[in-house]
C-alpha cells in the first residue's frame, strides 16, 4: 500500500513538478509559475488526495494571478491636441484692414486749425489741437450701418463710404458734430480719474447720464449737443464756407446743416422745429450728403473734389 501510495504522489507531482518527497510530505516546483510549494502527508490517516490536487490547482491559480498582475499596463497614449489626426491646422485669423484715408476730411481738419476760436469751439478743439494735444483725432473711410455720414469711436471718426460725393459743407458739418462727440469723450475720460463732477458743469445731459448714471449716454450725448451746440457748428461751417444765402436768408443753410446731423435722434424729433422746418432739413442734408439736386433745390456746398 505504502508501495502504491509513493508512486501516486510521484505521478502527480511530476505533472505538477517537484524537487523533494518522502512519505511525510514533500516539496514541488510549478514548472508554469516558478513558484515551489510544500505538501504535507501522514500515514494514518491516509492523505485525501482528491484534497491535495484541490490546493495544488488552487495554488497554482493563486500563483498565475499573482505573476499576472506584474505584467505592465501599456500606457494610453492620448490623441494629439488641435483637431483629429491627420487634420490641417487652423488656417491664420485675417487681420482687420488697413483703415483707408479720407483727404477731403483730412483737408477740412486741417483748416479747423484757422478757425477763430471762442466759447465753446475754443474748448472743443483745445483737446485736439495745438503743439502738444492731449488727444488726437484719426479720420478714415470705411463702412458704416446705420447709414450716417459719419461715427465716432472714442477719438476715431470714420466717414461712411458709400457717400464719396458729399459736399465739403456736408462734411464740415459732420466733422464739427463727431468732434463734439470726442470732445465729450474726453471729458469721460477725466472723469474717471479725477470722479470731479464740475467737469460736467454747464452740461446737465451728460450730468445726469455720466455722473447719475441714468439713461442712455449716446442720447445723452445729442441732446447736449442739441441743447448746447447748435449755434457753434453753424458758425464752423460758415467760416469755412461763408457767403451762402437761401430765401434770403445768410444763416439758415448752416443752421439747417447743423441740425441735420442729428436727423434720426431722439434730439431732433422732441425740438421745437416745425414740421416745414424738419422736411426742409432733411431734404438739405440729403442734397449736400449725395451732391444731387432734389426737385428744384440744388446742393450749395462746394464739391470735395474741387
Amino acid at each position: 500500500m505504502k508501495k502504491l501510495y509513493i508512486c501516486l504522489m510521484i505521478f502527480l507531482c511530476s505533472i505538477k513538478g517537484f524537487s523533494q518527497f518522502s512519505e511525510y510530505g514533500g516539496t514541488y516546483y510549478d514548472y508554469q509559475s516558478g513558484q515551489t510549494g510544500v505538501i504535507i502527508t501522514y500515514n494514518n490517516p491516509q492523505p485525501n488526495y482528491n484534497n491535495i490536487g484541490a490546493q495544488m490547482d488552487a495554488q497554482m491559480a493563486a500563483n498565475a494571478a499573482a505573476a499576472a498582475s506584474h505584467i505592465p499596463v501599456q500606457p494610453v497614449i492620448p490623441p494629439p491636441t488641435g483637431g483629429t489626426t491627420g487634420s490641417t491646422p487652423p488656417k491664420p485669423t485675417t487681420p482687420p484692414p488697413t483703415p483707408k484715408p479720407d483727404p477731403c476730411a483730412e483737408v477740412i481738419k486741417q483748416s479747423f486749425n484757422t478757425l477763430t476760436q471762442q466759447g465753446k469751439l475754443a474748448e472743443i478743439l483745445s483737446k485736439f489741437i495745438g503743439a502738444n494735444p492731449k488727444y488726437n483725432i484719426n479720420i478714415s473711410t470705411g463702412p458704416i450701418a446705420n447709414g450716417n455720414l459719419a461715427s465716432t469711436n472714442q477719438f476715431n471718426i470714420t466717414f461712411n463710404q458709400d457717400y464719396p460725393n458729399a459736399t465739403v459743407a456736408s462734411k464740415t458739418a459732420s466733422l464739427i458734430h463727431e468732434y463734439i462727440h470726442a470732445y465729450f469723450n474726453t471729458l469721460y475720460e477725466e472723469y474717471k480719474v479725477t470722479k470731479n463732477p464740475h467737469i460736467y458743469d454747464g452740461y446737465p445731459f451728460l450730468y445726469t447720464a455720466f455722473v447719475n448714471g441714468i439713461g442712455d449716454k449716446e442720447i445723452a450725448h445729442h441732446n447736449q449737443i442739441a441743447s448746447s451746440f447748435i449755434d457753434t457748428m453753424a458758425a464752423v461751417i460758415k467760416e469755412l464756407q461763408p457767403g451762402i444765402v437761401v430765401d434770403g436768408d445768410v444763416n439758415r443753410f448752416y443752421t439747417d446743416m447743423a441740425w441735420g446731423t442729428l436727423q434720426g435722434t431722439p434730439a431732433f424729433n422732441t425740438t421745437n422745429l416745425k414740421p416745414e422746418d424738419i422736411d426742409r432739413i432733411a431734404s438739405r442734408r440729403i442734397m449736400e450728403r449725395d451732391n444731387q439736386p432734389r426737385g428744384t433745390n440744388t446742393p450749395k456746398g462746394k464739391p470735395c473734389n474741387k
